[in-house]
């Protein structure tokens, strides 16, 4: 849930990333930290991103930078 609130928050609060777009991405943010340490199989995070694109959610980020999803995460913390 942090990571969504950091995408929302480094988009401005803006259109394109509402609160159940940026939960998405961050659902896919988590799986695949969770799959570098190797507790999911990346067959469970490609699962998870099917899910997700067939209820017509965003499976990746654009138009923000990794600088600012990072900062907006910091002063959420």
């Amino acid at each position: 849930h942090t990571t969504a609130h950091a995408l929302e928050a480094a988009s401005g609060y803006g259109p394109d990333y509402p609160h159940g777009y940026a939960l998405a991405l961050g659902m896919l943010v988590a799986g695949e930290i969770a799959r570098q340490l190797k507790i999911v199989s990346a067959e469970t995070i490609g699962r998870i991103e099917r899910l997700i694109k067939k209820a017509g959610l965003p499976t990746q980020i654009s138009g923000l930078n990794l600088k600012n999803i990072l900062n907006a995460k910091q002063t959420l913390n």
